[in-house]
């Protein structure tokens, strides 16, 4: 190879690499797709879309252009979505997709309306021969028109009717929609298919001589006076309108504006923009649709006539609940009647078992009374024999002439204590009434929770695991029988809850352990959770979760404990069940 070759290859390759990241830039950038709706009344607009569309691809090229003529419905669909990036339509349907976040950017402009916020209307058309005169007189009359969402053709002409104060839904007998174009709207009037037409102003003018049948055999309704271009039945509002769809960005939309506003300076027909929508939105208003909508419903004729149906269909049903609530009510009466005299036997039979329970109880007190008589008797029996065989000792003892006063003494002595030994007696059967203090000792807790748990696995109640982790050396100052009561009666309310919320795998842990001086001891189980209110009202007197519980066993757990300086504390799982830990105080070595 020649070093011209070499050279000339070099430089292809060279072209390539630059022009590989423009092409790949171009071919990544987006179409441009604008859509228009059909309709459009002047023949003159079509230059104005030429232009526009020459201009746009004058500047981003023809094949990252597109125009196309798209039916009103299909293009809202299509701006929604945003398979459009553009879409010129009337100011009304550009006004009305606001609310899915449309915007208008530019409006046409011409010599015949040089303001684009004032251009085109409605005019209410009629047979020329027809003896209706002004807009009152077609109320009850059938209206025949293009499309309902067409804004020159229609819509406009509807909000005329809703600013004189009637409603436009209701205002006609019948509307006829042929959705193929104004030109088959007049048609259709002039074969008498209905008492009236609209279609958007200059539309007669623009198509049709001053000596054409569709001129001279129509007429116009209540014309708007003023020097304009053509006739109208409304107020004017703004032209044609470019807008930009939803997914348009800020840039293009911008780059696009520069674009259209400096392409058709000298043109007939040119872009510009429209500052004032007012006219527009209170059609809307007015109309309480497009950006409106939402006014609808809050109108009571207007609900009535749209749920008419509804409203009847609800008020024979209500009705019929009417009826049937007055069966209900005498079956109920019935029934209520069967239930009291029920009641009034279930009553009474609970006043015989109230009765027959007070009675139980009345005999229990009696049977314990007994039982403390019969334990005092016997347990005085003997201190009081002795009692008595010292007085009669005494006694003898005083007939005798040589009284011995030593022995006197020690029997006195000796009575003495028979009479301590009978107070006694009678402290210790007291107690069995009322609790005195417990006796307190130098201990090992984890020996008594190690007993307590001995005595609750022995007993054989609960059927599931019980798993312990006890810490050695747990030095507390506690009575040993009271601190073995309190644990094992946390063991047993653990298996009782386990049991009541047939748990699968039921579980138990006791632990013992010491934490800044002082010593945990803690019961917990693997039950279902429980609710923040359940937690709050452990311990609470005379309420439990057991159906045949009083509600004293926590009472007592706590009670013990405080008497020990300690706490009663209830932790919630993390995965459910409950923890019921006692704090005590460890002796401090000395």
């Amino acid at each position: 190879m020649t070093n011209a070759a070499r050279q000339c290859r070099l430089i292809f390759l060279l072209l390539i690499c630059l022009l590989l990241p423009a092409l790949a830039s171009a071919a990544s950038e987006p179409t441009i797709r604008v859509g228009i709706t059909p309709g459009g009344h002047e023949p003159e607009h079509v230059s104005v879309f030429t232009e526009t569309k020459r201009a746009l691809e004058a500047h981003f090229g023809k094949d990252r252009v597109s125009f196309e003529t798209i039916h009103v419905d299909k293009l809202t669909e299509d701006v929604l979505a945003n398979r459009l990036s553009f879409f010129i339509s009337t100011a009304g349907l550009s006004r009305r997709m606001m609310n899915k976040g449309t915007k208008d950017l530019l409006t046409i402009t011409s010599k015949r309306f040089p303001d684009p916020n004032h251009a085109y209307g409605s005019v209410f058309v009629v047979r020329a021969d027809s003896p209706y005169r002004k807009l009152d007189d077609l109320r009850g009359r059938r209206l025949v028109a293009n499309r309902p969402m067409g804004f020159y053709g229609y819509v406009a002409a509807m909000g005329e009717l809703e600013a004189r104060g009637y409603d436009h839904l209701g205002f006609f007998s019948k509307q006829i929609f042929l959705d193929a174009g104004s030109f088959s709207v007049l048609a259709s009037l002039l074969r008498g298919e209905a008492d009236a037409a609209t279609v958007p102003s200059c539309f007669l003018e623009d198509n049709f001589p001053a000596d054409a049948p569709e001129r001279t055999a129509l007429r116009i309704l209540e014309p708007k006076p003023g020097i304009m271009p053509c006739r109208r039945s409304t107020v004017d509002y703004p032209n044609w309108t470019l807008s930009t769809a939803p997914g348009t960005s800020p840039e293009l939309a911008r780059e696009v504006m520069q674009i259209l506003l400096n392409a058709s300076a000298a043109s007939y027909y040119r872009w510009s923009i429209a500052t004032d929508f007012s006219a527009v939105d209170e059609l809307y208003r007015n109309m309480k649709t497009g950006v409106y909508d939402v006014l609808k419903g809050w109108t009571l004729k207007g609900f009535w006539n749209e749920y008419r149906p509804w409203i009847l269909a609800g008020a024979a049903l209500l009705v019929l609940l009417a009826l049937y609530s007055l069966l209900l009510k005498h079956l109920v009466s019935r029934r209520t009647a069967e239930l009291t005299r029920a009641l009034g036997r279930q009553l009474e039979l609970q006043k015989e078992a109230a009765a027959a329970e007070e009675r139980f109880e009345s005999l229990q007190k009696v049977g314990l009374i007994g039982q403390m008589s019969s334990m005092i008797a016997h347990e005085l029996r003997q201190p009081l024999s002795s009692l008595s065989a010292y007085i009669h000792g005494l006694l003898r003892l005083t007939e005798r002439p040589d009284f011995d006063a030593s022995a006197a003494r020690d029997a006195l002595f000796r009575m003495a204590a028979e009479t301590q030994n009978a107070e006694n007696i009678v402290n210790k059967v007291r107690a069995y009434a009322r609790r005195k203090p417990s006796d307190k000792e130098h201990l090992d807790a984890s020996e008594v929770v190690k007993q307590a748990l001995t005595v609750f696995l022995a007993c054989g109640r609960f059927s599931g695991r019980v798993l312990s982790e006890v810490e050695e050396n747990l030095p507390i100052f506690a009575d040993s029988m009271e601190i073995e009561l309190a644990v094992l009666n946390l063991l047993r309310n653990a298996a009782d809850a386990l049991h009541a919320d047939k748990t699968p795998r039921p579980e138990i842990r006791a632990s013992a352990n010491k934490i800044d001086g002082f010593c945990f001891i803690r019961i917990s189980d693997n039950g279902s959770p429980l609710s923040e209110k359940k937690l709050q009202g452990l311990g609470t007197p005379l309420q439990s979760t057991k159906p045949s519980g009083l509600g004293l066993g926590l009472v007592l757990v706590r009670t013990i404990v405080e008497n020990h300086g300690g706490k009663l504390l209830f932790e919630a799982g993390p995965k459910g069940g409950l923890s019921a830990v006692i704090q005590l105080p460890l002796e401090k070595s000395s």
